[in-house]
Formats: C-alpha cells, structure tokens, sequence
C-alpha cells in the first residue's frame, strides 16, 4: 500500500540528485513510491536515475521524461502517474533525514489535507544550523505571506482538483496552497523537522521571485482572488493582538517579507514600540525605516509594556533612542491619558487611540462552579515576569479550595504539579475560556487597558486588576501588596453575585468605550 508517492522533478540539478534519492531510499518505511521527472534533456541526471537499476530497493523508483516545461509542468506529470493517497512534490535538492517519511506517515493517520512543518537549510550539500520556521496554521495569514514550503505531502485528490499552474513562473507554491484553502481547505502543522532544502541559487525560482517580486505577488492574488490592502500592521511583542487588529481593520499583519521586499502598503502600523534588548530595538528600527524609505506613512501605537520598558531604560539611552524614532515615526498614538503623560515626559507625543475588543462577545450564563482565570506570564528571562508569577502562585497557595486557571504561555498545558488547585491552559480561545470561569485577575506591572479584562465583562463576568481604575472591575493599587488584598477580592466575588441588569449595563459601557468602528475610522483616517 503505498501512502506517499515523491514526485521528484529535476532539471541540471545533478549536483543534488543522488544524495536526494539516496535519503528518500534509506527511508526504513516501506509505504512510498518515488517517481523522478526529467524535465527536458538531462543527460548527466538521467545517467544518475539509470544507475539505480541496481539499487537494492529499485522497486521503490522509476522515471519518466517529458520535454522542458518547468517545475510546474514536471510537477503535474509526475502526479498524474502517482498511486500514493498522498503527494510529495519534492524538490531535487532536497535530503530526507533518517525517519522522515515514517514520522510523516504517521501524522497522517488522521486523514489531514495536508501537513507541514519548518525545514532546516542546506548549501553545497553540507547541512546548516538555521532553517525556515513553521507558523500555526492561518489561512488568512497565508493570504499575505507563504509560510508552507510545496514539498509537504497533500492528498492526491486535491492535487487533482488543483494541479500546479504552469504558467506561474514563481512562487508556485503558495498559489498551490492558496488554491486549496481559499476553498476551505486545512493544514496541519506537525513539530518535526524532516528535511532540509538547499539554500536559494542564482537563476532559481527564488532567484526569480526576488527580481519580480511585485509582478509574482499581484499574479498569485490575481489567481485566487485576493484583493491589495492598503494597510500593513506589525508587531514583535503582541502579535496575537496585532493580527486581531489586523482583521477588524481589513489589513495584512506581515513581519516577515516588509524589510527585504517592495511593498504598496500606504499606512504602515507597529503596535508596540519594544526596547528591552538591543536586538529588539534594531527589528523595529529596520521596519520602520524600509517601510519609511518607501513613503509608506508610519504609526506607532504604544500599548503598555512598552512604555514601561522605555520609562526603565537610563536617561541618556531615553535621550539618544527617542529622536531617533521620531525621526522615522508620522504618528505616535497610545491607549489611554496616563501613558500619553509618560510618553510625553521621555519625549513623544502621542494621541490617544483605545484599543477595541476583539469580539463582541455575548452576555454568557454564569459557570455553574466558581472558577479564577489569570494572566500567565511566559517570558521567564523578564524579572518582572518572574516575580509576577510567584505573585500568581502565592495567590492560588492562600485560597487551596479555589480553582485557578492560568492561560497565555504556549505549551504549558495540565494541572501544576506543586499547586493541585491550578490548572495551565496555554493559549485559549476566549469565547470558550469565558464559559468556564467566573472571575479573571489581571495583573502585571504596567499596562495600559486590560483588554482580557474588557473581554470578561462583556461575558458577563468579573474583572480584578492593578493597572489603574476602571468602570465595573475591582482594582488594587498593590501599595500594601497584592496577594491579600486579591484574595480577600476573589473570596467576596465568590459569595457574591453581579445582577443581570449590571453585567448588562457593564458591557454596554466597554461595548462603547472600546467600538470597532471608532478605532476602524481613526486609523483609516491615517493613511
């Protein structure tokens, strides 16, 4: 039974061939087939395949050879022979790592469409440290950056309702993937890195894409119907939130093609400005100045935490750091009048732009049991983030009988094992996350507007957080501590309830202080 089939396309690419088939042909698993293309005349690569009329696992290959229509072409013949349930359109100067193919096989047990990971990279054969990152599968994110390489396995069946475009001369491979999930279509990203390509050559499909890069873009959305938009929003520290911006504002959220490629984008917007490390202030200096290079319009939009690692920094690195991003930056806005008086001291004058909810999440019933949701800190280098957490746990060791759970940092998933009465949730999706607990506790040093909080009370739940007043949430000023008087909070909550009429009148009030609408003009009208 065969459940991949690699289609092999080759053309003068001798140099890579053999140590490609080799690595594909020491595969322990028996459930593939191989099917080399020569695309067009190749002498010193058919010479390559016919060697192998010896190989002890030759059953495993054959061959055909078409004349010279390029990748796309090969691609397309070589599936057409396939009997696999599943295709791998593997590259030529591509080597598959020991049990590869077997982990591959195994992550399609479950009959996804397609699977994908990250890939390492390669040069002249030899293998390097670095590769290309996988990202979770977003089929809107895919829309405005490629971020699935066209040699993962896909279901035959797709291939035949979307075969490779010939006449897309590069970047074939994410109109391939576009195809499918515009139509609905879902990847599932796998964690194992099986193999490694080679790094871009001169006159390759990468080589080409760089020249035309604009050209090969406006084709591809052309293709699957996808229209320009005009607004490009970024972030390096709060993505999660830059690409729900994103959305509301009907723009991309690209950080991965904006220094190096040409762009159209008329209003380039960075949420949040971070200068915790050197590295992090060069990202964001090289962004805002290609972007700038451009005549791109540049918005900065201080969300909290940034403010407060600019307040941290020494005056003389303040006085050096802020003319250089006014310099580069149209537009400094911030959430609310306390950071704009921050801001304004070190420098910068920003005009407040709040931030809206993400969703207009509906009123819920309350959960049956008494349930704490807090913010987990993930960024274990951070002191601040470390002490913040000890904060969390000491609350959850003074209340042992109340249910905690924390949610934020990716991969911490299950009960703790030294706090029995919390539970880690990772990230979560919110709309689920809400139903199940009563209260959130929002705490950290500095912020600007808690907006899981907001979110919560528009739910129809209860906010506690330390940041500053706000309308219908408890706050803590943390002058004498924050464990007790956050426990004594969450212990009245618990013996108290909030009528339906104030958790409706709660969530009209954040419904308008923190409208869609008013943030969509306010942006828009800066471009």
């Amino acid at each position: 039974m065969i459940k991949i089939s690699f289609v092999v396309p080759t053309y003068k690419t001798e140099k890579f061939l053999k140590p490609c088939l080799d690595s594909l042909l020491m595969q322990e698993s028996d459930e593939f087939e191989i099917i080399v293309v020569l695309d067009g005349e190749n002498p010193e690569c058919e010479k390559i395949v016919c060697s192998y009329d010896t190989h002890a696992r030759k059953k495993f290959l054959r061959w055909i050879k078409i004349p010279h229509g390029g990748a796309c072409a090969a691609r397309n013949a070589g599936a057409g022979l396939a009997k696999g349930e599943y295709v791998s359109f593997f590259s030529s100067d591509f080597v598959m790592f020991p049990g590869g193919t077997r982990r591959w096989i195994q992550a399609l047990e479950d009959k996804p469409d397609f699977i994908y990971s990250g890939y390492r990279w390669k040069q002249d054969n030899q293998l390097l440290d670095g590769g290309y990152p996988a990202e979770e599968f977003d089929a809107r994110q895919l829309e405005v950056h490629n971020y699935i390489d066209g040699g993962f396995p896909v279901k035959r069946e797709l291939w035949k309702k979307y075969p490779w475009d010939v006449n897309c001369k590069s970047l074939n491979d994410w109109l391939f993937w576009l195809k499918m999930t515009r139509n609905g279509h879902k990847g599932k990203q796998i964690q194992d890195i099986c193999y490694a390509a080679e790094l871009p050559r001169p006159k390759g499909l990468s080589d080409d894409s760089n020249s035309h890069w604009l050209e090969r873009v406006d084709y591809v959305k052309k293709q699957v119907g996808i229209k320009h938009r005009d607004i490009c929003v970024a972030s390096l520290g709060a993505q999660y939130h830059a690409k729900k911006m994103a959305e509301i504002l009907d723009a991309d959220f690209n950080i991965t093609t904006i220094i190096e490629k040409p762009t159209r984008y008329k209003l380039f917007y960075l949420m949040g400005f971070y200068t915790q490390d050197a590295s992090m202030i060069t990202s964001h200096m090289s962004m805002v100045r290609a972007m700038k290079a451009r005549g791109t319009k540049v918005v900065v939009h201080w969300i909290g935490g940034d403010t407060w690692q600019l307040m941290k920094k020494p005056f003389i690195d303040v006085k050096k750091l802020v003319p250089m991003i006014n310099k580069h930056v149209d537009v400094h806005l911030c959430e609310n009048k306390r950071c704009a008086k921050e801001l304004a001291e070190m420098g910068i004058d920003a005009k407040v732009v709040p931030v809206p909810v993400h969703d207009e999440r509906e009123l819920l019933p309350q959960p049956k049991r008494f349930r704490v949701a807090m913010y987990y800190p993930g960024h274990t280098l951070d002191p601040t983030d470390k002490n913040m957490r000890a904060t969390l746990f000491a609350i959850a060791d003074k209340l042992p009988k109340v249910k905690f759970n924390f949610y934020g940092m990716p991969g911490a998933v299950g009960y703790d094992n030294h706090h029995r009465n919390v539970h880690h949730c990772g990230r979560v999706d919110f709309n689920k996350f809400g139903k199940s607990n009563s209260v959130i506790v929002r705490l950290c040093r500095h912020d600007s507007v808690p907006i899981a909080a907001v979110d919560f009370i528009l739910m129809g739940r209860r906010a506690i957080t330390n940041i500053e007043k706000f309308k219908y949430m408890s706050y803590i000023d943390g002058k004498k501590g924050l464990i007790e008087p956050v426990c004594e909070e969450i212990m009245r909550m618990k013996n108290s309830t909030r009528s339906l009429a104030e958790q409706k009148r709660a969530r009209e009030y954040y419904l308008n202080e923190f409208k869609q609408s008013k943030y969509i003009r306010r942006i828009r009208g800066l471009a």
